[in-house]
């Protein structure tokens, strides 16, 4: 009996001691996780708020004034500085009284040189999320108060997104047009963008000279802003349009279409306005039904790294004693005319760009523009081809190059009948992880313009005129 009670105390003292050592290993393990996770919260909060070059603070977005959306707030604020020198040779020039003659070889007639610094930009972004299937956008714009571009609004807009899970969805409001490819590097305008007096290099408005005033109609056509070939665009902004899409789940293709009034309407008002018949009655009539421009643009990725785009755009404007254009400031304008008009301005985009997926550091684009009637000049042509790379030694530091080339034909104009001319620019660019980027650059350019019948002294075909220009710039931003 002794050894029996022995024996069932030390089966207690076991169970008991077990247990204990079991709960005891169970409040280490819970103990060892409590600490890893603390370690890790306490790295997080390192990252999150940390005073390092190499943090980044990410926030959480803001609950919206009615409940119903997440807003997400950011924006950009963009210094930029120009150095720029260029000047116009003609054989159309002026002699020391100013009387209009035809030099016997190219004289300069007109320069331009000029230097400033400016604030570019000011802008904020408000991203608002409502639920899986609905989002919206807010661009304002903190230095447009007013002239032909009034509205602080830049973008705003509504969208439905994945509509039934189908893949299409919808976009109403002012947004970009959905035509080109948007490739490049350079903060600074290439052909294919709107390169125009209201642009950041905007020698054109000081080269200019008295000569051209000689010549109007259908030769004044061939300029868009200075001495710069009129030709289409792609970067029209502040367009109301309704733009349906279809996009796949995985983002490698979408077709976009887009239907407008007029670009970069700002809510003005598209009338015509005009006298007609003997007594001069007054008329006034919209320059289309209100959806008769628009525009078409797929996306592909057909592989990592590479993308294709084809866009198409069609403008359309009624005509009365002059036209409904766009004006060398970008916006829309009514213009008097003695030349012919066409009704539609039509252009056509391809572009490429490629980032190897076994050399992801080097970035190459390129693209094509085609427009006929540009800016609804009948039989006024344009071709642009605009190339380059960008090679990143580092995540944050890369060098640039890309070039231009555009040709222009009116086919109304004798004296600027053609004219052909390239652009090669070459930067560096340095991004700090918390948003502040610097860029700096060169810019060389030169354009030639050629008669079609001959001009006194001047032979049929010859290159008359020559624009060649410089610019020096210098950029700092900060994106938040």
């Amino acid at each position: 009996m002794k050894l029996m009670r022995l024996a069932m105390c030390v089966a207690a003292f076991a169970l008991v001691g077990g247990t204990v050592m079991s709960e005891d290993m169970d409040v280490r393990a819970l103990q060892a996780k409590l600490a890893a996770q603390e370690a890790r919260l306490n790295d997080l909060q390192a990252k999150m708020y940390g005073t390092g070059c190499e943090t980044q603070n990410v926030a959480e977005g803001l609950t919206s004034l009615r409940k119903n959306a997440v807003v997400t707030i950011g924006g950009t604020v963009n210094t930029r500085y120009f150095s720029r020198n260029g000047k116009v040779d003609s054989r159309y020039a002026e002699d020391a009284l100013g009387n209009y003659v035809i030099a016997d070889g190219r004289e300069t007639v007109a320069k331009a040189n000029g230097s400033g610094m400016r604030l570019a930009d000011a802008k904020l972004e408000f991203k608002i999320d409502v639920n899986d299937y609905f989002d919206a956008y807010l661009k304002v714009d903190l230095q447009d108060m007013g002239g032909s571009r009034a509205g602080t609004a830049e973008k705003y807009w509504v969208r439905w997104k994945n509509l039934c899970n189908s893949g299409f969805g919808i976009l109403v409001g002012r947004d970009g047009v959905k035509y080109g490819s948007g490739f490049g590097a350079a903060l600074v305008d290439d052909w294919n963008l709107n390169y125009s007096t209201g642009g950041d290099i905007p020698w054109n408005e000081a080269l200019s000279p008295s000569i051209l005033a000689r010549f109007g109609g259908a030769e004044a056509a061939s300029f868009g802003g200075g001495m710069t070939p009129r030709h289409t665009h792609y970067d029209y902004d502040r367009t109301v349009q309704i733009n349906p899409y279809w996009e796949t789940q995985d983002g490698s293709f979408k077709a976009e279409v887009s239907v407008f009034s007029a670009l970069d309407t700002n809510n003005s008002d598209t009338n015509i306005r005009f006298y007609e018949g003997a007594n001069g009655v007054l008329r006034s009539k919209s320059i289309n039904m209100g959806f008769e421009s628009y525009t078409g643009r797929l996306t592909w990725k057909p592989v990592e790294g590479l993308t294709l785009t084809g866009s198409v755009m069609s403008l359309y404007a009624k005509h009365g004693d002059g036209y409904w254009g766009v004006n060398d400031d970008g916006a829309l304008d009514y213009i008097g005319r003695d030349f012919e008009v066409a009704a539609r301005n039509t252009a056509a985009n391809f572009g490429v760009e490629y980032i190897p997926c076994f050399f992801d550091k080097l970035r190459v684009w390129a693209q094509y523009s085609h427009g006929w009637n540009d800016f609804w000049v009948k039989g006024h042509d344009s071709n642009e081809v605009n190339a380059g790379l960008e090679f990143a030694f580092t995540d944050q530091f890369s060098v640039y190059v890309q070039g231009d080339y555009l040709s222009t034909k009116n086919d109304q104009a004798d004296v600027f009948h053609k004219s052909a001319g390239w652009a090669g620019n070459i930067g560096i660019k340095y991004v700090l992880p918390y948003g502040v980027n610097f860029e700096a650059g060169w810019r060389h350019e030169q354009v030639k313009y050629k008669s079609r019948i001959a001009d006194g002294a001047i032979a049929a075909g010859e290159k008359h005129t020559k624009v060649k220009t410089d610019t020096i710039y210098a950029h700092l931003g900060f994106n938040f």
